[in-house]
């Protein structure tokens, strides 16, 4: 069975929601942003500029994608929607490789400001990203870490160097990190210092315990 002709193929946008009543739809960069009144279900298209440093495209160039194990090909966004007019914007692409293999890249970590629809890389090698107490968390997958920003992408910290971890969930100004075996590490969102460790996560029935 030749898997050029047989593979699956996605194009997911992100989607999130401000205060006001509106609707994002975010795709790739090259992609326009719909943005949907849901009041009166009005759409508007919005082309953003893209603000991206030369060392993050030469990083793109040069850098090996990671292997996926599925078949799957396209592209996946998730967004999310920070206050102030800033979206974050976040996700993978992927492509085929030959034989039964894609290549699999992260998007990357952008910020969407729609006050002048322009979207800026501030993390070209995140896979994922979380949003607690005015931090944005963004971590990196097989080449571990977590970083730190402000809504507006302004870096803060970096913790976790060379680990591989993933924001489980989120609740206030405290994260917990899966790691991939041990227990799972409660941080500080706003200095990312340690200050707990456990077995499992909690199940909090409350608006702001998050799930990521």
């Amino acid at each position: 069975m030749d898997l050029e002709t047989t593979h699956g193929e996605i194009g997911w946008p992100g989607l999130t929601f401000d205060a006001a009543g509106r609707a994002f739809v975010v795709g790739t960069g090259d992609e326009p942003v719909a943005e949907i009144d849901l009041g009166t279900m009005e759409v508007t298209y919005h082309e953003p500029t893209q603000s991206l440093s030369f060392l993050s495209r030469f990083r793109n160039w040069l850098e090996p994608q990671a292997e996926a194990k599925l078949p799957l090909t396209g592209s996946f966004r998730t967004a999310l929607w920070l206050g102030d007019g800033h979206i974050a914007v976040w996700g993978w692409d992927s492509a085929l490789a030959g034989g039964n293999r894609v290549d699999e890249r992260p998007a990357g970590l952008s910020i969407l400001e729609t006050s002048d629809w322009t979207t800026r890389m501030v993390d070209p090698d995140a896979w994922h990203a979380a949003y607690s107490g005015d931090r944005l968390l963004a971590t990196h997958g097989a080449t571990g870490g977590l970083t730190a920003y402000t809504a507006a992408g302004e870096q803060l910290y970096q913790a976790f160097t060379g680990q591989n971890v993933g924001v489980a969930a989120t609740f206030g100004s405290r994260a917990y990190l899966a790691p991939n075996r041990g227990l799972i590490r409660v941080i500080d969102v706003r200095s990312g210092r340690i200050i707990g460790a456990r077995r499992d996560l909690p199940r909090v029935l409350h608006p702001d315990f998050t799930w990521w």
